[in-house]
């Protein structure tokens, strides 16, 4: 005897449907109703301006300023310093509900002994992971500049139509302030380099 049991069933990828228990074959029933598809879409406009305005600032503002204290790269960057380098990883996003353009970075510094000891253990350990001839802030454990700056993860918000001359300014005197320092403290660079 089989007992006749109707369970709703509402997954995200699936419709809603009906499932009848109660015979060796369960019976899968769409009880959608035919909806017109939904023709209203959101609009790409706030995350290409976003992505705009991030662009402008690294490209135009950010880079020349790094390039300018000796780092090279583009949204990694490196330094190279006697005893090892010094790195800053910048990553970019935007803010769906205010339209607002989010930046943060990471901030590490690394010896050439230390990196040389990381890439050894990493292509014995996990050799499916390729490891970076140069590091970038990732592979040296960074530290984000805003723990550096207030102790809490915390990312740069700008209108993509602001000026990005005033947040490359924000964005250097934090790493004068916090990132150096803290690069400097990691991997010391002699008097005189």
């Amino acid at each position: 005897m089989y007992c006749a049991l109707e369970v709703r069933v509402l997954n995200s990828e699936q419709a809603p449907a009906v499932v009848r228990a109660g015979s060796p074959r369960p019976h899968i029933r769409d009880v959608r109703k035919r909806r017109t598809p939904n023709t209203h879409t959101v609009s790409t406009m706030p995350q290409r301006a976003a992505q705009s305005a991030h662009d402008v600032l690294m490209r135009d503002h950010i880079a020349p300023a790094l390039h300018e204290r000796g780092f090279v790269g583009s949204n990694v960057f490196r330094k190279e310093t006697p005893n090892g380098w010094h790195l800053l990883t910048f990553h970019g996003s935007h803010n769906a509900t205010t339209g607002k353009v989010l930046l943060t970075f990471d901030v590490g510094a690394i010896t050439h002994a230390a990196w040389a000891e990381r890439k050894t253990w990493a292509a014995e350990h996990t050799p499916a992971v390729k490891v970076p001839e140069r590091p970038s802030a990732t592979w040296a454990d960074p530290e984000r500049i805003g723990i550096l700056r207030m102790g809490l993860d915390q990312w740069y918000d700008y209108a993509p139509t602001a000026d990005p001359a005033a947040m490359c300014a924000r964005v250097m005197r934090d790493i004068d302030r916090y990132a150096m320092p803290y690069m400097l403290k990691r991997v010391p660079v002699p008097a005189g380099s």
